[in-house]
C-alpha cells in the first residue's frame, strides 16, 4: 500500500503561502482541527473557522506530492487556504490525531448485523442529522444473531465531549442548556452500556463527561439560575453508583469509580454553596456500597482535605462542625453505643437506621425513621429494602 509522502515546513509554506501557514499554525494551537481521518492517500478533517463556522477540508496525495485539495470555506483559494494549511500542519506535527479509516473499515467488516445496529444507534444519538439517511433504507426482516460487544473507542467520545465545550457559545443565557443537550445524548450511550452490564465502557464515558464539565465549569457559571450541567453530573453520579454496586470483584474499576465520585464531591465542596449542587448522593454511595478497606482509604482523604482530627470517643465533639460524611466512613471503627449516641445527637438518621437494622432492632429503626424529612425517605426505604424489609419500606414511602 502506498504511503503519504513526508512534508516538511518548507513544503507546506510553498503550497499555501507564508500567511496561510501562520494562520494554520494558530488554528492548530487553538485546537480548530477535529475529526481528523486518514483513508489511504487522503486526509480529511473538520476545521473551526475564525467566526465559529465549521469547514470540511481534504487533501489527497499521489506517490510524490499533493494531488488534490478541497475546502468548503467561501474563500477556498483553490485549495490553498488557511484551513488546508491547518490540516497539513496537523499531519506534519500531530499525525497521531488522525484515525486510520482503513482500520475502521476492517473493524466494521468484522461486525455482525446486531453489532452494526447497536453502533448505528450510538451514531444517531451523537449525530441526529443522520436520521434522514436511515429513513431511506428499507428494513428487511431476518433473525438477529446474538448481540456481541461493539468495539469501544474512548477517543471518539473524548473528541465529542471536547468539541461540545469548544463550540458552545457562553455569551448568552442558556449556555449550560446548549452544552447539556448533546452531553445527555452521549450519556444515554453510557446508560445503554450499563443496561448491557458493560460497566467499564459506561464508566469511561461518564468520566469523560464529568471531567469535561468540571474543567469548563467556571466558563459557564455566569447566571445563578442555570444548573443544567449540574444535573448532567448528578445523573452520571447515579449511574456510577449502579456500576460500583454491580462491580463487586473488579478492583481496578471500583478504584476508578470511587476516585471519580470523590473528585466530584471535592469539586462541589469547593463551590461553597448552601447545598450540594451535583454531589448530594455521593456520601451515601461511598458509605453504603464500599468495602471497609475502601472506606478507610476515603476517610483518610477526607481527613487530609479538611484537616479534621476529630476523636469519636472524646467527650467534647464539636457537633456543629461534625463531618457527616466522615462519620459514615468511619462508622466501622466506632462501637455501637458511641455511634448510636452521635447519630441521635447529630440527627444522622440514615446512619442510625442502618446501624439499628444491623443490630436487629427494627422497631427502634422505624421510630428513628419518623424523624426523617420527606425528601430523605427514599434513602431510608432503600436501607430497609437492602436489609430485607421490602414491605416495610413500601409502607413508609406510602405514608410519607
Amino acid at each position: 500500500m502506498s504511503t503519504i509522502p513526508t512534508l516538511n515546513e518548507r513544503d507546506i509554506r510553498s503550497f499555501v503561502g507564508e500567511q496561510n501557514l501562520l494562520n494554520g499554525k494558530k488554528y492548530i494551537r487553538e485546537g480548530a482541527i477535529f475529526d481528523a481521518r486518514q483513508h489511504n492517500m487522503t486526509l480529511r478533517a473538520s476545521c473551526k473557522g475564525s467566526q465559529g463556522e465549521t469547514y470540511r477540508v481534504q487533501v489527497t496525495f499521489d506517490d510524490n506530492d499533493i494531488d488534490e485539495t478541497y475546502c468548503s470555506c467561501p474563500v477556498g483559494n483553490q485549495g490553498h487556504c488557511k484551513h488546508i494549511a491547518a490540516l497539513l500542519w496537523a499531519w506534519h506535527e500531530r499525525p497521531g490525531m488522525f484515525i486510520e479509516m482503513d482500520k475502521v473499515e476492517s473493524a466494521l467488516t468484522d461486525l455482525n448485523k446486531a453489532e452494526l445496529v447497536s453502533l448505528m444507534k450510538q451514531m444517531l444519538q451523537l449525530h441526529p442529522d443522520l436520521e434522514g439517511l436511515v429513513e431511506k433504507i428499507s428494513p428487511r426482516s431476518s433473525a438477529a444473531p446474538k448481540q456481541k460487544r461493539v468495539p469501544f473507542n474512548r477517543e471518539l467520545y473524548r473528541r465529542q465531549v471536547d468539541e461540545i465545550f469548544r463550540t458552545t457559545d457562553r455569551n448568552k443565557w442558556g449556555s449550560e442548556a446548549r452544552a447539556a443537550e448533546p452531553l445527555l445524548r452521549i450519556q444515554s450511550i453510557a446508560d445503554d452500556y450499563v443496561k448491557q452490564q458493560n460497566y467499564d465502557d459506561a464508566t469511561s464515558i461518564y468520566e469523560l463527561i464529568i471531567k469535561g464539565i468540571l474543567d469548563n465549569y467556571d466558563t459557564f457559571r455566569w447566571h445563578a439560575d442555570e444548573g443544567d450541567l449540574d444535573d448532567v453530573v448528578s445523573d452520571c453520579v447515579d449511574e456510577l453508583g449502579t456500576c460500583m454496586k454491580a462491580a463487586h470483584d473488579d478492583e481496578k474499576l471500583r478504584e476508578q469509580i470511587i476516585q471519580l465520585l470523590y473528585t466530584v464531591y471535592e469539586f462541589d465542596e469547593s463551590l461553597y454553596n448552601d447545598e450540594p449542587v451535583m454531589s448530594g448522593r455521593i456520601p451515601a454511595l461511598l458509605v453504603r456500597y464500599t468495602t471497609p478497606e475502601e472506606r478507610q482509604m476515603l476517610a483518610g482523604w477526607v481527613r487530609e482535605a479538611s484537616e479534621n482530627d476529630v476523636d469519636w470517643y472524646a467527650d467534647d465533639i464539636d457537633e456543629e462542625n461534625l463531618d457527616h460524611f466522615l462519620l459514615g466512613l468511619e462508622a466501622d471503627t466506632i462501637n455501637d453505643e458511641i455511634f448510636l449516641r452521635i447519630c441521635r445527637e447529630t440527627e444522622s438518621y440514615d446512619y442510625l437506621v442502618e446501624r439499628l437494622l444491623k443490630l436487629g432492632r427494627l422497631d427502634e429503626a422505624l421510630e428513628a425513621a419518623k424523624h426523617v424529612e420527606n425528601y430523605e425517605i427514599l434513602e431510608i426505604a432503600d436501607i430497609l429494602s437492602e436489609h430485607g424489609y421490602d414491605a416495610v419500606a413500601e409502607k413508609i414511602i406510602v405514608a410519607a
